[in-house]
């Protein structure tokens, strides 16, 4: 099994948790409660980092989340944004190397 040292979640409102209510009056999002997951399933310890932020558009998510998740060197990394306003035009992705072999983003 795939043990995770940190995760680092990088997205709009979505990802930040805004609008998915815990139960208890508060908010806990899909990104808070895969983390609890992967933690709760393995014996080592996860670190976890939200980065998620309202009002983002996935380009923005690039420029303004990306390069500071890739700095905490995680080992998980999700990115969600755009579900509630689609992009009109483009988006350019660049690639970059986090291990040899893996691409991402």
């Amino acid at each position: 099994m795939t043990t995770f040292r940190r995760y680092v979640a990088i997205g709009d409102s979505s990802t930040e948790g805004l609008e998915d209510p815990d139960g208890n009056g508060g908010y806990r999002g899909w990104a808070d409660r895969l983390a609890a997951i992967v933690a709760n399933g393995q014996d080592e310890t996860l670190d976890y980092a939200n980065l998620g932020l309202r009002g983002l558009r996935l380009n923005e998510v690039r420029l303004t989340q990306f390069d500071a998740a890739l700095a905490m060197r995680p080992d998980l990394l999700s990115i969600f944004a755009g579900g509630q306003r689609p992009s009109v035009g483009r988006l350019r992705l660049c690639h970059h190397r986090s291990r040899p072999g893996r691409d991402v983003w």
